[in-house]
């Protein structure tokens, strides 16, 4: 449950910035929907910490675990995503 939350989060992050917006989207996406996923990715990385948090120390040790793990996905599905979508536009 909480790594599927911290790869929602971090996935929404990445999609905030205008950079990775035109890579995997191929268009910017206005301010206004920028910063709602600025704010459910921090949402979805707190609610997902809060979780590991009730769940005791060795919990918060997981989640640190389950966060590079899914920074690690996210960047490598981010990358594929992108080389996809520039090969596919030629």
């Amino acid at each position: 449950m909480t790594l599927l939350l911290i790869c929602g989060g971090l996935l929404c992050l990445c999609l905030s910035m205008a950079r990775h917006q035109r890579d995997l989207l191929a268009r910017s996406l206005s301010k206004r929907s920028s910063q709602a996923l600025r704010c459910s990715g921090w949402a979805a990385l707190c609610l997902s910490l809060g979780l590991a948090v009730y769940g005791g120390p060795l919990a918060i040790l997981f989640w640190i675990g389950e966060l590079s793990m899914a920074a690690l996905l996210v960047v490598g599905a981010c990358t594929y995503a992108s080389t996809w979508n520039k090969g596919s536009s030629r």
